[in-house]
């Protein structure tokens, strides 16, 4: 992975707040994985469900500052579910190509979101900054001009 875009990714994640991290994380496992937020937090343990359980509670512990017990609430479990399953997608990723190959999807499309948000937001926030100071600028001009 490049370290720019990690860095970038960073950077981005730090200016949202941790709930729009969560609604976007439900919305690319749904993508990537076809796995509906419902789904998520249901019972099931149909096995791409528990995967996608697993990826969303490791990226999330990697990625906020939620404790294991908030991680949990989020999709209706226990703490030490969290824990086994951040464990267990350690070891997925170690030995399973096609799941590892699913959880860097999801962790590539995260950060690019989230990199495309934090442009997004520089640019308004540049945009917004100059048509101010042109404001400013039409404003002393038509001062000039009126007297």
């Amino acid at each position: 992975m490049n370290k720019n875009i990690s860095i970038m990714a960073i950077a981005g994640i730090s200016k949202l707040n941790n709930k729009s991290l969560v609604i976007k994380l439900y919305s690319i496992i749904e993508r990537v994985l076809n796995v509906t937020e419902e789904e998520l937090k249901s019972k099931s343990r149909i096995r791409k469900n528990s995967d996608a359980r697993k990826m969303f509670f490791n990226y999330l512990k990697d990625n906020t500052s939620y404790s294991l017990t908030e991680l949990g609430f989020l999709l209706n479990r226990d703490h030490s579910t969290v824990i086994y399953s951040i464990k267990t997608n350690k070891i997925y990723c170690d030995t399973d190509k096609a799941y590892k190959e699913n959880y860097e999807k999801i962790k590539n499309e995260f950060n690019n979101k989230i990199i495309n948000y934090s442009l997004i937001e520089e640019n308004i926030e540049t945009v917004g900054f100059n048509t101010l100071e042109i404001n400013e600028n039409y404003k002393k001009q038509n001062r000039y001009e009126k007297k």
